[in-house]
């Protein structure tokens, strides 16, 4: 067992350091190409600098930041391919998750607060639904996906046009799992994350096309 296990403190430190980097990343305060230095970050944050290089070891674990010799730490590029396994791994994840939720019996839905971002209450949802029923390492597995999702659909200002359907989908999926509709449930999720995949394949290409066209 590590010190910083022993020390609530520094845990704290940690939790809330980690907490902070993962809000820049999800909400685009850190886009793509951002440099993140331990020292600066820590001095930012009024923290030393271990629970500062623990968050973005952390992140640079899951895919979100690469490290730099001399230069820190770089908010990873968002990849086409990235986005289709974010969400080829989101669904199997998911489809049993919600299975499990469906067959809960006494499954009670918390709406999220309305005064998140829609992106940041699509993130809220699925965490939500599966909250009373995911076993640990599932929901540690899922949580860096729904973060990657936030943080490409940050990076991809997706137009509330798309944003509005898609949140939409959310009342269904619900319905379904109160129901315990189990079949009805998983369709619904798997139909609702490929219209959130080809959303965001759709913005992303476009700004590719842009990109080139410039070059």
């Amino acid at each position: 067992m590590g010190m910083n296990e022993l020390n609530p403190k520094a845990l704290s430190s940690r939790t809330r350091v980690l907490r902070e980097c993962r809000q820049r990343l999800i909400t685009g305060q850190w886009p793509p190409g951002t440099i993140v230095q331990e020292k600066l970050l820590a001095a930012e944050l009024g923290v030393s600098k271990t629970p500062v290089r623990e968050a973005l070891q952390y992140l640079q674990f899951v895919g979100a930041v690469t490290p730099h010799n001399r230069i820190g730490y770089i908010v990873a590029s968002i990849e086409l391919s990235d986005v289709i396994d974010v969400f080829h791994f989101r669904t199997m994840l998911e489809g049993e998750l919600v299975r499990q939720v469906a067959a809960y019996p006494d499954f009670t839905w918390p709406s999220p607060p309305s005064q998140m971002s829609p992106i940041e209450r699509e993130i809220e949802f699925h965490r939500r639904l599966y909250a009373q029923v995911a076993p640990v390492r599932m929901a540690e597995t899922l949580a860096p996906l729904l973060d990657e999702t936030a943080r490409t659909g940050a990076y991809a200002k997706l137009s509330e046009a798309l944003l509005t359907p898609l949140e939409a989908e959310h009342a269904p999926i619900i319905a379904a799992v109160c129901e315990h509709d189990t079949p009805l449930a998983q369709a619904l999720v798997v139909v609702h994350l490929r219209h959130w995949r080809d959303s965001l394949l759709a913005v992303l290409r476009q700004k590719l096309r842009e990109t080139q066209n410039m070059v």
